[in-house]
């Protein structure tokens, strides 16, 4: 995903540096590379499903947190308080 973001940020660099929007967009092999982020970006949409597919499977309460609120319990899950939050989604 690191490399995926960096890619992404010299594109985007590239685009605001362009003083006119149709030569930002006519930049050679802009396309393809578009498609190979946007074909790396759903592998890593996957890789963090399946991750937290994982995760719901070895706890059945997660099934009622959506993903935003999965992640945010699993990265501060070393802090109770930050997700008292969530308590209330995982016990219906």
């Amino acid at each position: 995903f690191a490399s995926l973001d960096e890619d992404m940020s010299v594109i985007l660099e590239d685009a605001r540096r362009a003083e006119v929007v149709l030569k930002a967009c006519s930049k050679p092999n802009l396309q393809p590379q578009l498609a190979e982020l946007d074909a790396q970006l759903e592998r890593s949409r996957q890789s963090l499903s399946n991750f937290l597919e994982g995760k719901r499977e070895s706890f059945p309460r997660f099934f009622f947190a959506s993903e935003a609120d999965l992640l945010d319990i699993l990265s501060k899950s070393a802090d109770p308080i930050q997700i008292i939050c969530h308590l209330f989604k995982l016990i219906p």
